[in-house]
């Protein structure tokens, strides 16, 4: 019987409810009771308040029976987003801190001397807001990382 491996990343509070298993640092496969789903959003918390962003691993393996349709069809992406919906397997989650480049406190100031407004705009995650507010406090697009509401 020939499997295709599902490889999936995306928000933790997304994907962690899609999950049934997770993989140990054995390698194994364990069942994702409550105790392991509360540590892991509880690392998603502290990390995103940290002003990383925060990613989740799952991964799931199907039968190519299973998929019907050719990759080049428009009906490959439902069928393979139909099956990223459950029993997926906790692989890991990533802290991703990406520091804004040196220049644009600089650019920042240029276009703000030029009379340019400029807004931060995410629609995300209330840890995520957090991490828009880390940032703009770094960039000085307004003070402390409080909101900007000119």
């Amino acid at each position: 019987m020939s499997r295709s491996l599902l490889t999936i990343k995306g928000a933790p509070d997304v994907l962690i409810g899609r999950c049934s298993k997770y993989t140990t640092i054995e390698g194994d496969s364990k069942a994702l009771d409550d105790s392991t789903r509360s540590a892991i959003e509880d690392m998603q918390k502290t990390w995103s308040s940290q002003g990383k962003r925060v990613i989740l691993l799952a991964r799931k393996t199907i039968v190519k029976e299973q998929i019907k349709s050719l990759p080049t069809s428009s009906q490959f992406e439902e069928e393979v987003m139909h099956h990223a919906r459950s029993d997926l397997t906790l692989v890991g989650i990533v802290g991703i801190v990406d520091p804004p480049r040196d220049e644009i406190p600089s650019v920042i100031s240029i276009l703000r001397g030029a009379g340019i407004r400029i807004f931060m705009v995410r629609i995300k995650l209330a840890e995520e807001t957090h991490h828009t507010h880390v940032l703009a406090g770094h960039w000085r697009l307004c003070p402390h990382g409080t909101s900007n509401r000119n």
